[in-house]
């Protein structure tokens, strides 16, 4: 028997999944009770449906970005999730600004080109006043307008390296003298080019958590995992706070050379912005994510850890079996699969056993 106290699913209304809801709001509502009829059949207990994407549409009613199928879907989610007792934290991607709603904002990267995130979407710089505005305009209608438990944070981060964009340059150069594109990794300032990075979004996620809070909701984000592909000394433990070589995880996953995203989530757990620390370890290797499971729950300081297991790249039911049950031996409570429709589309077969193997 495991002792999963919350078993949760990601449903990746995202691209190609997207269309798996009909844009009929009949016919859509359908597939939604379907959906979390199916969690529920499956002991799923928290769900986090992906509720704003990269191109600044959505699946809820807002009166500031369009809604993508042109109905609330985060309504009847609300609904559905009540009726089988299941929590919800709606999924929010952060930063995507495919429309271009504040060009002025938008990273840029260290050679002056714009930073493009995926089918020409581009993103804002975190740092940056009337995008922080913006996001938590976004984020206080949302919880304020639906019976939700909690806000699923995802890209709560810089898309993947820091920003160069004039306002970010010249904060960094009033606080400390210098332009920060002159500096390299042997620099003396180059630390504290990392961690003005760091605090920036700190900063934020401090500022989001509150809004949340304050209606009386949960928070939760999706986030990047730890372990040795993570670090490279004992008193930096996460790589992801900071620029450095790229190596394994950056070169091997974007051909990248660096991959620095700032997200010290430990910190935020610490400071109680987070209520669930979701990390993402997308892996079908049982060392990686033996790594995760055993410094994960020290890391997420008091937040609830929940390990996010993916059903992606070379992940078989077998496999997946394997980290369930290492996760349970490492007496984790939290387990989180990406996502339910790859779940769905894998064979009846394949998918009893992975359920059967969370009980």
């Amino acid at each position: 028997m495991s002792g999963f106290q919350k078993k949760a699913l990601w449903i990746a209304l995202e691209g190609q999944f997207r269309e798996r809801i009909s844009k009929d709001p009949a016919d859509g509502a359908e597939q939604i009770r379907k959906i979390v009829s199916d969690c529920a059949e499956m002991g799923f207990n928290l769900i986090f449906p992906c509720v704003r994407t990269h191109d600044n549409t959505n699946g809820y009613t807002s009166d500031i970005e369009k809604n993508y199928y042109g109905w609330d879907l985060l309504e009847v989610f609300c609904e559905e999730c009540k009726k089988h007792d299941i929590e919800i934290h709606p999924w929010f991607c952060f930063w995507g600004d495919g429309a271009r709603v504040h060009p002025e904002s938008t990273v840029v990267d260290y050679d002056g080109s714009l930073t493009d995130i995926g089918d020409g979407n581009l993103t804002m710089c975190p740092m940056r006043p009337e995008a922080q505005e913006y996001m938590l305009s976004l984020v206080t209608e949302l919880v304020e307008r639906y019976p939700i438990d909690g806000f699923h944070m995802d890209y709560i981060r810089y898309p993947h390296r820091p920003c160069y964009c004039d306002y970010h340059r010249d904060q960094f150069r009033r606080k400390f003298g210098i332009d920060p594109r002159e500096l390299d990794e042997g620099s003396q300032l180059w630390d504290a080019w990392n961690q003005f990075n760091v605090d920036g979004l700190t900063d934020f996620v401090g500022r989001v958590s509150g809004k949340v809070s304050e209606a009386g909701k949960k928070v939760s984000a999706a986030l990047f995992p730890c372990g040795r592909h993570a670090v490279d000394s004992p008193d930096k433990p996460l790589v992801l706070n900071r620029i450095v070589p790229g190596k394994e995880m950056g070169e091997a996953q974007h051909n990248k050379r660096y991959w620095a995203i700032f997200q010290d989530w430990p910190y935020w757990c610490r400071m109680r912005y987070l209520d669930y620390a979701a990390i993402m370890q997308y892996t079908p290797h049982l060392d990686m994510a033996a790594e995760t499971a055993e410094a994960g729950p020290t890391l997420s300081n008091g937040a609830q850890f929940i390990m996010g297991l993916g059903l992606i790249w070379d992940q078989t039911a077998d496999t997946l079996v394997k980290q369930i049950q290492l996760c349970a031996e490492k007496g984790l409570t939290g387990i989180c699969f990406y996502d339910y429709f790859h779940l769905m589309d894998w064979s009846e077969s394949d998918r009893s056993k992975v359920v059967a193997s969370l009980k």
